[in-house]
């Protein structure tokens, strides 16, 4: 420019506010040219479509998520990081528009997308452009007519957008392609999953993308994730049910139990339209999961946990649920149902006696009432729990449909009876930790005391009575002790119950009906922290059971269990080997000593 020329510098208008998931994507190198002539938007991408398409959402399913509070923080961060952005940009510059933008964001539409202004904004730099060149005497007000200078691609604002910025009524209008074809944003965003459903390659490449990392938390925020709902049993079912808040109550000690026990009833809350997945179901819209307790630590890199039946589970702040992930079949129903915990875990003995036993105990009250309901069970793999549900149950038990190749799919019933769990253990890793407990123990004891009836007259006579029960591992089979539990002188225990008369076997080597008359009539019972030891409480309320704990640590619902069914429990801790730090060691002195009080 001569020297006497005029400089005005412009800031790059770019501003994110109405349009943050809408930007710039990386395509491959060895499909740039085809994925570039295919794209629905051009040169831009849609990275809620982008991380939709890789989680089997629908536009619709995306559209009815409701805004939540998470959601609109991260949404209202982005406009006001977008405005400093563009201050930064203006501190170089000779003019600046970015006041005028959040002075005037929520009441019209100001750019067609994230970088391409609108009329009214242009309309705005130019007159302020004529100012600080001082020619308002000789230039008019710009008008720059009805045909907007950039929009040949108007992108629609999102409703999720509008409501987390207060934005007036324009947001509700259609966006725009070729310039004048509407394009509803059901459309806009539909077709773009679509596409990057075709080419998953495009997802990859850009997961790093600050705008895909942020659609991926607006999602794993949104409402199509069900809230966890923890069935507390006295804010919860009674409030639903109606009961005597005077049933639940907090029992205390029992039999020496060392931390608060709260002691409650289960109770029944009757739905309508209940789906049922793997891990608890989805009724009056929430999920209502039995199993919260038992989550490991690293939940979150568990594969079964990280699909549940079509759905993943996520963390939020403060809660937890599920997100539709892909959609399985649904098996419709009829007639009225309560549903077994179908929990992993629960396919042994420990699971069964502190969370099915009470459970069939209050289902069998129900069915008392209504002999039409009927039981939703996920088959078991082992015989004797197959056995026990069974005898308790009989031919109400129907055992969950899976689709033709084995897959899961989601059942959805007419009617159901939904329960609290029987036990929260009190260690559950969400939502937080607690000491205190809750068992149903009435229908605990009546549970046991129904599977001695429908036991009785199936179990003949042993020969045996007064005997000690060593409830053992077979040493000769290839398994894994959990969590610790091998011991460098285990061997040598067996040796010495031997030498004391103890009759030794592996529970899970044998028909149910064949061990219960031994274990029925034996004096107690000797066993390694672990659901095998859960046999013992086929014994006599008095008997002594010696439970044998690892080093490593273990859970504390075998003993209450036991306490609250009246048995003598002896906890014998373990200290490491001396000869393995990875084994532990056991006082076999000390055993006999209990033995013989």
């Amino acid at each position: 420019l001569p020297p006497h020329a005029c400089r005005l510098v412009l800031p790059n208008l770019h501003y994110e506010g109405h349009h943050p998931l809408i930007g710039y994507a990386h395509l491959p190198e060895e499909q740039g040219q085809t994925l570039a002539a295919e794209s629905p938007l051009g040169d831009y991408h849609d990275f809620l479509a982008m991380v939709a398409a890789e989680r089997g959402l629908t536009a619709t399913q995306v559209l009815q998520l409701p805004l939540q509070a998470p959601m609109a923080d991260l949404l209202r961060q982005w406009h006001v990081d977008s405005l400093e952005q563009l201050r930064r940009r203006e501190a170089d510059c000779d003019l600046a528009i970015s006041s005028w933008i959040e002075q005037h964001h929520r009441l019209h539409p100001l750019f067609h997308t994230f970088n391409h202004p609108c009329n009214r904004l242009l309309e705005r730099v130019v007159a302020a452009v004529v100012e600080q060149l001082e020619l308002v005497q000789v230039v008019s007000a710009p008008d720059l007519g009805s045909v907007e200078q950039l929009g040949r691609q108007q992108h629609s604002v999102l409703p999720w957008v509008a409501e987390a910025l207060n934005l007036d009524p324009w947001t509700s209008a259609d966006g725009k392609r070729d310039w004048a074809v509407p394009w509803s944003l059901q459309e806009q965003l539909q077709t773009s999953i679509d596409f990057y459903r075709c080419y998953p390659s495009i997802g990859k490449a850009n997961c790093n993308n600050e705008k895909y990392q942020l659609a991926n938390q607006l999602l794993e925020l949104a409402g199509s994730i069900i809230p966890y709902a923890y069935l507390d049993p006295l804010t919860d079912y009674q409030r639903v049910a109606g009961a005597d808040p005077g049933l639940a109550h907090h029992e205390g000690p029992v039999g020496g139990w060392q931390l608060e026990l709260n002691c409650y009833p289960i109770g029944h809350r009757p739905v309508v339209d209940a789906l049922v997945l793997p891990v608890g179901l989805i009724a009056a819209g929430r999920w209502i999961c039995d199993s919260i307790q038992y989550l490991p630590l690293h939940w979150n890199d568990t594969p079964w946990i990280q699909s549940v039946g079509g759905f993943d589970l996520v963390q939020g702040q403060g809660h937890l649920g599920l997100l539709r992930r892909q959609i399985f079949p649904e098996v419709p129903l009829s007639g009225t149902w309560c549903v077994l915990n179908d929990f992993v875990g629960h396919y042994n003995f420990a699971h069964f006696f502190h969370d099915e036993l009470p459970q069939i105990a209050a289902i069998r009250q129900l069915q008392a009432e209504d002999p039409s309901i009927r039981v939703l069970v996920r088959p078991s793999p082992y015989p004797n729990i197959t056995l026990l549900r069974r005898l308790l149950l009989g031919d109400t038990i129907t055992p969950r449909p899976s689709g033709s190749g084995g897959e899961p799919v989601l059942i959805r019933l007419e009617r159901a009876h939904l329960q609290p769990i029987a036990i929260n253990i009190g260690n559950g890793f969400f939502p937080e930790f607690t000491q205190t407990w809750w068992l149903a123990v009435a229908h605990l004891r009546l549970g046991l005391a129904q599977l001695h009836e429908a036991l009785q007259p199936l179990a003949p006579a042993s020969g045996f009575a007064g005997h000690w029960v060593c409830l053992t591992r077979d040493l000769h089979a290839a398994t894994v002790a959990p969590q610790g539990r091998r011991f460098t002188n285990y061997p040598q225990l067996l040796e010495a119950l031997s030498n004391a008369g103890v009759i030794m076997f592996d529970p899970g080597r044998h028909a149910f009906t064949d061990l219960y008359p031994l274990l029925r009539q034996a004096r107690g019972f000797i066993g390694i922290h672990g659901a095998g030891l859960t046999n013992a409480y086929f014994g006599q309320p008095g008997s002594r059971v010696i439970e044998i704990r690892s080093f490593c640590g273990n859970s504390l619902s075998l003993e209450l269990l036991g306490k609250a069914l009246g048995f003598d429990w002896c906890s014998l801790d373990t200290p490491v080997s001396p000869d393995d730090p990875s084994q532990g060691w056991i006082d076999i002195d000390r055993v006999l000593e209990l033995m013989a009080d």
